[in-house]
C-alpha cells in the first residue's frame, strides 16, 4: 500500500476512535476494483459499494452506490449481517 494512503487511513481510524480495523488500499494495481466491479477507469478511482461475506468466503449481500457521496443503505447491509450471525 503507498505510504500516504496508509497514512490518510491511520489519521481517520485514530479520530475516529478506531482500533480493531485492518484497513487496506486498492490504489496501486486496482485488482479488488477489477474483480468486484468497483473500479472506475476513466478516473482510477473507486466506487463506493458494501460487501458482507460470510465465513466461507461467499458474497451474502452487495450494495453498488450508484453516487458519489451517496450513503448505501445501512439498514440492509446490517440485516444481511444479522442473517449471518
Amino acid at each position: 500500500m503507498p505510504r500516504m494512503a496508509h497514512l490518510a487511513q491511520a489519521r481517520w481510524c485514530g479520530a475516529e476512535g478506531i482500533d480493531k480495523v485492518v484497513m487496506g488500499s486498492d490504489y496501486v494495481d486496482m485488482s479488488f476494483g477489477d474483480a468486484y466491479g468497483t473500479h472506475i477507469k476513466d478516473l482510477r478511482w473507486e466506487s463506493r459499494a458494501v460487501f458482507v461475506v460470510d465465513q466461507d468466503g461467499i458474497i451474502r449481500h452487495v450494495e453498488y452506490v450508484p453516487i458519489g457521496g451517496q450513503e448505501p443503505n445501512y439498514a440492509a447491509t446490517l440485516a444481511a449481517l444479522k442473517e449471518l450471525a
